[in-house]
């Protein structure tokens, strides 16, 4: 009880931009939960990434970049559902392309002993703009494009 009562103090002290920005970033935390095992990703991440200049969510847009990316970190950790580097940024990309901002979301791997582990983050102009953790230390994976246009 007492950890909703501090959420909702937190709430409080933000501004209103703020506030519809993280109503808008839980909503969609939870949609790309769900998206990622439905969709198939190159649809996903294309959904993501498409451009959007105007929108019934435009107050967020007053939320700077910067502050933006400590918002969708604080509502991915208490939100409801688990999240993962891939949900907090597939969200962050359709946040920041819903106010015209585009961005390229990178996926990377890093081998440790015997296993492989995968990361996500976001890049704009070949500088880390969003990550959930050092993407420096992971390898970035290509993108393929088909003769089609489409992703592999």
């Amino acid at each position: 009880m007492k950890l909703l009562i501090d959420l909702a103090h937190a709430l409080r002290r933000l501004s209103l931009p703020e506030r519809l920005f993280v109503a808008h970033a839980w909503a969609l935390l939870m949609t790309m939960g769900l998206a990622i095992r439905i969709v198939p990703f190159h649809r996903l991440l294309m959904r993501c990434q498409r451009i959007r200049t105007a929108g019934w969510f435009s107050r967020s847009s007053m939320v700077p970049l910067s502050r933006a990316v400590q918002l969708v970190k604080a509502v991915s950790r208490h939100h409801v559902c688990a999240t993962t580097c891939l949900t907090e940024m597939l969200t962050l990309s359709r946040l920041l392309a819903g106010r015209g901002m585009a961005t390229t979301f990178r996926i990377g791997v890093l081998r440790r002993d015997n296993s492989l582990t995968a990361h996500a983050w976001l890049e704009q102009n070949g500088a880390i703009i969003a990550d959930a953790g050092d993407a420096t230390a992971y390898a970035p994976l290509q993108l393929i494009r088909q003769p089609d246009g489409n992703l592999s």
